[in-house]
């Protein structure tokens, strides 16, 4: 039974049974609750837990252990991400990929770990005028949480698509950087979006929380939070004391000193509206680095019988800043994608029977790149019925026009590497170019535009809708990342992003949960 569980680890429960009824409501009490186990939730557990305090980490999605991934595509995109598999933004024109699971985020992306780039830091310290970012104490703590993900560079053999990726680059004057992984050992994968079998992958489910629950924190699956409990406050208008929660057959009520919200950029502002926080930038300010995909096919050349595969392999280990504009800040980076076929088939262009059969065909030898792009554009996020989440975003034309220059200098890497014959890109036109046409080719992708539909468009980042700010006027959360409605409601995930972010988030949104820690250890202690 859960509340023996509980109080087996010295948490203080209460049950209750209605008679004849197989619903059962459980009260806990415990210092500080966290929704999600993301990472953001999973490094708050990890470090409240280690101070000594009881923490409960409430996750709606399911725990799999490494034996019980299956790595089918399909299977693990219902078990572990939102929506299921994904979401589709309110005008249909942007696909949504969050995850679901313990690990949140952490457990199915694709292993980069990019430091908060240097123009991105100073715009937060100067325009937004947060201090931490500019501070010793937010290096010192991206240098605690790559340290215990075990950020490296070099993981062993590289994948044949970021070969061609990196090929191609130096044939056009690019210049590729390597890109650190949270991996042990070597990593020629593939699989990461379904989770890691061998526990290579350092997600928080290998790390923070680890450390959570040998601390005598518990993480509970299956809890969906409808609520976060809140009354009278003395130094601001309400004080949080706890959550509740839907469990399989019925209620729990969590108590505590201090609650957590990471429940991720889509979820997070939800569970604040329906506690019935005002503040009017909650769900506002949504970035989702939009990213277009380009392609190359690789006829097959082996003397051996042995023959690469491009989605083999370490998924992210070299990237392209070329296109990021470090005067504005803004712009876009170039990186190599995991696509497994029933995706590669969703947002494969269709013009006919016989020309899908043939795309299909060559999914095995076709090399891709992705942009990704620092967007201006601001979405919105609500809850529809049923809990359903609505994603309003349409990208501004400052944003579209990035988004297409970065594909051209796509195509262009792809069709300048040795050993592509074909080129194209995932527009609904569903033409292609061999590379000695290829500036004709990319003409073309300007006089197109971003229409619509026309355009498969992607995002795998969600940032900033409770963001931080030193004016509840502007923002969600204090630089200390506390609600300003609500004393002891911390917000502890990429929600909290004043702008977008312009590479992987995950580093990025360790290192400000890792600074929000101390801060609610601070108010625990006082």
């Amino acid at each position: 039974m859960l509340h023996e569980r509980l109080r087996d680890l010295g948490f203080f429960t209460d049950m209750n049974q209605t008679e004849g009824r197989q619903n059962v409501d459980v009260s806990v009490h415990c210092d500080v609750v966290v929704i999600g186990s993301g990472s953001g939730g999973g490094v708050v557990a990890g470090l409240l837990a280690k101070a000594g305090f009881k923490v409960l980490v409430l996750e709606k999605g399911s725990y799999f252990a490494r034996g019980d991934y299956s790595l089918i595509e399909g299977y693990s995109g219902l078990e572990m991400m939102e929506g299921p598999v994904a979401l589709i933004s309110k005008d249909g024109s942007v696909t949504v990929k969050a995850g679901s699971t313990v690990g949140g985020g952490s457990a199915i992306n694709w292993s980069a770990c990019l430091r908060t780039p240097d123009h991105v830091l100073k715009e937060w310290a100067i325009n937004e005028k947060l201090e931490l970012f500019k501070s010793d104490k937010y290096q010192e703590a991206l240098d605690a949480v790559c340290a215990r993900i075990n950020v490296k560079v070099g993981t062993g053999k590289e994948s044949l698509q970021n070969r061609v990726f990196r090929e191609g680059c130096a044939r056009i004057g690019y210049t590729v950087e390597d890109v650190p992984c949270n991996v042990i050992g070597d990593h020629y994968c593939g699989w990461c979006e379904f989770g890691c079998v061998t526990g290579a992958k350092q997600s928080t489910a290998e790390t923070w929380l680890v450390d959570a629950v040998h601390a005598g924190s518990l993480i509970l699956t299956g809890c969906k939070v409808q609520k976060i409990l809140h009354c009278k406050g003395k130094k601001k208008g309400r004080q949080a004391t706890g959550v509740i929660a839907d469990i399989p057959n019925g209620k729990l009520h969590v108590y505590a000193r201090a609650v957590v919200a990471a429940a991720g950029a889509l979820q997070t502002p939800l569970i604040l509206r329906r506690s019935g926080l005002k503040n009017h930038h909650i769900g506002c300010n949504l970035h989702l680095h939009p990213s277009i995909i380009a392609w190359g096919y690789l006829p097959a050349q082996t003397d051996d019988g042995e023959i690469e595969r491009t989605f083999e392999g370490g998924i992210i280990t070299a990237c392209c800043h070329e296109l990021a504009l470090e005067r504005s800040g803004y712009g876009a980076i170039l990186e190599c994608p995991s696509i497994h076929p029933g995706a590669f088939s969703f947002i494969a262009p269709w013009a006919s029977a016989a020309h899908f059969k043939q795309i299909m065909q060559r999914y095995s030898r076709t090399s891709l790149v992705f942009t990704l792009t620092r967007d201006h554009t601001c979405g919105t996020v609500s809850e529809g019925y049923n809990g359903s989440v609505i994603i309003d975003y349409r990208m501004s034309q400052e944003d579209k026009a990035m988004s297409l220059h970065a594909l051209q200098s796509a195509v262009r890497v792809l069709a300048a590497s040795p050993g592509v014959t074909e080129v194209g890109t995932m527009s609904m036109d569903a033409d292609s170019s061999d590379p000695a046409h290829v500036e004709d080719y990319v003409a073309r992708i300007i006089s197109r535009g971003i229409k619509g539909i026309n355009y498969s468009v992607s995002s795998a980042h969600q940032m900033g809708t409770c963001r931080m700010g030193i004016d509840p006027n502007t923002s969600v959360v204090d630089a200390n990342g506390e609600c300003w409605e609500v004393e002891g409601l911390f917000v502890c995930d990429t929600s909290v992003f004043p702008t977008a972010l312009g590479v992987n988030p995950m580093v990025t949104c360790e290192a400000i949960a890792f600074c929000t820690s101390q801060n609610i250890i601070d108010f625990l202690r006082s």
